[in-house]
């Protein structure tokens, strides 16, 4: 194994390590980490080594694997919707009330959002997948907002349960 590698896999161990010490219960139950740290200093410890280690995390085939599934999803949405949301201009479907306008922009934002990120850690750029993040967060804000409107209305514009 080469040693940048070595030096990732200690710190990341050292960092989980750090983890577990600062929630431990009781002191005399936390783990000995001085093999970690003798390896860590006699480990490669070139700077530049120790910003990637997270990268290093996932392996690329699953890298890989995670951007084919939002990929699927995303061209499944887009698919599944395209003659009644997305193309609805050239077929001859019946129209559509606001709240499910609103609806599919959320959701379709959601998974776009998805597959960019997947993207993003399929190609190790960490930091905007970080920082994307918090559009994540504002997205499923609105979805978690919006879904229970698209639920009601649904179900009293369709006749209620059980009809």
């Amino acid at each position: 194994m080469e040693p940048t590698r070595r030096t990732g896999c200690a710190i990341m161990a050292l960092r989980r390590a750090a983890h577990l010490n600062r929630y431990a219960a009781v002191p005399s139950r936390r783990p000995d980490h001085s093999k970690l740290r003798a390896m860590t200093y006699f480990a490669d410890t070139d700077s530049r080594h120790f910003g990637d280690a997270a990268r290093r995390a996932v392996p690329p085939r699953w890298r890989s694997f995670f951007l084919l599934l939002a990929a699927v999803l995303l061209v499944g949405l887009l698919a599944g919707f395209a003659r009644t949301f997305f193309l609805r201009g050239f077929f001859d479907v019946p129209p559509l009330p606001m709240y499910l306008y609103g609806h599919g922009a959320v959701l379709t934002s959601w998974f776009v959002l998805v597959f960019i990120q997947a993207s993003l850690v399929s190609a190790r750029r960490l930091d905007v997948h970080r920082r994307l993040g918090v559009a994540g967060a504002v997205i499923a804000a609105l979805v978690v907002l919006i879904s229970p409107l698209v639920v009601v209305r649904s179900n009293t514009a369709f006749g209620g349960l059980g009809d």
